[in-house]
């Protein structure tokens, strides 16, 4: 038989479309019996293993169990994660409720494990780290069937690091508050801290909405901070508060606010010694505040590459520098160019406080 004859659900079995079914005893072994028909339990991914469990996107269905293919293996999802096209075994495992799966995490962040793969899953904080390790979650998504996600549960900061090398892989840190003090997402008290390809969203507190960085050395490498806030009409630095050393290399910092200065990022290391680079790609977008809607420094040297590019962000305030305000120091702007295309797109200006080869003057949005 033609399987496009076959009614919904259905498969062709030996020249025939399945029975209709009323439960799976009425399938062959391994299907699973959906809406009166019987579907392939060990491949669909919308039906993997179980009547409706769905696997997440970018998944397959293999042997009734969700995974993602890595190379030329199979990964199990509930029991593995794929690092540079091989399949490693996680050290954590999210098998039961968010905050069952953080206290799973915070026992092996307290061992002596130099390296954790943590599995997808939703792992309720806060984390605390005091020691070289690390973490290579699943993935910066959002979605905790593929991703590894760090969840303050919009009620504590998510992570909050005093020493050590620390590096954080693959991990998306979300719905962290801090309330009055600082960093809602991550609070770096002394570490040197590395990122790759991890996500920063949707956190909140006083100083350093995303990231507060006041200790150690900082360095990000295809991270996003986005959707953070800092509730302060200070130096608050809504993605990311930087007080010591710190490099951004193609990562992208965009929707963030804050109630005082600083909206993407707030600089203030007041050491000549402790430079901020922006580097790669870097994009600082469509973030606010009311001085330095991406960029506010002082007392700091900034660098910022010739590729990197601060668009579309808002200063409150009339004449302030929606794209950057620098206070005190000096910024950099890499290229030949003059004017240069980095800042540019901003409202009301793209830059105050004698930013050279920055272009003169600002785009606003129509009002309507």
């Amino acid at each position: 038989a033609d399987p496009v004859s076959c009614a919904p659900y259905t498969r062709c079995e030996g020249n025939a479309c399945a029975t209709t079914c009323s439960g799976d005893g009425d399938c062959v072994a391994g299907d699973i019996c959906r809406d009166d028909a019987c579907v392939d339990g060990q491949t669909d991914v919308a039906n993997c293993g179980a009547c409706g469990h769905a696997c997440g996107a970018g998944q397959t269905c293999q042997g009734g169990v969700c995974g993602v293919e890595c190379g030329s293996d199979f990964c199990p999802s509930a029991s593995e994660i794929c690092i540079t096209n091989a399949c490693a075994p996680c050290d954590v495992t999210c098998t039961g409720n968010p905050a069952e799966c953080g206290t799973a995490l915070q026992a092996a962040l307290n061992g002596t494990r130099a390296t954790l793969h943590v599995c997808p899953g939703r792992y309720q904080g806060g984390f605390s780290i005091d020691r070289h390790v690390t973490v290579i979650g699943a993935g910066q998504g959002e979605d905790d069937r593929v991703d590894t996600i760090l969840d303050g549960n919009d009620t504590q900061r998510v992570l909050l690091l005093t020493s050590g090398v620390v590096m954080l892989q693959g991990l998306h840190v979300t719905r962290g508050n801090a309330g009055s003090i600082v960093g809602g997402g991550i609070n770096n008290d002394g570490a040197t801290l590395i990122m790759q390809d991890c996500t920063v969203s949707h956190s909140a507190c006083r100083l350093g909405g995303g990231i507060n960085h006041q200790g150690g050395v900082l360095t990000m490498t295809r991270c996003t901070v986005r959707g953070n806030e800092a509730q302060t009409d200070g130096a608050g630095g809504g993605g990311l508060r930087l007080l010591r050393q710190a490099t951004l290399t193609d990562c992208l910092v965009t929707g963030n606010t804050c109630d005082g200065i600083g909206g993407g990022i707030g600089v203030s290391t007041g050491l000549a010694s402790q430079t901020v680079t922006l580097a790669g790609t870097t994009r600082i977008e469509g973030n606010t505040a009311h001085q330095g809607g991406g960029l506010f420094t002082s007392d700091t040297n900034v660098t910022i590459g010739a590729d990197c590019r601060i668009t579309g962000n808002t200063a409150t305030l009339a004449g302030e520098g929606g794209g950057i305000t620098r206070l005190s120091g000096t910024v950099t702007l890499e290229g030949t160019a003059d004017p240069s295309p980095i800042v540019t797109g901003n409202c009301p200006e793209n830059c105050a406080g004698a930013v050279p080869k920055c272009q003169a003057g600002g785009v606003c949005p129509a009002t309507p």
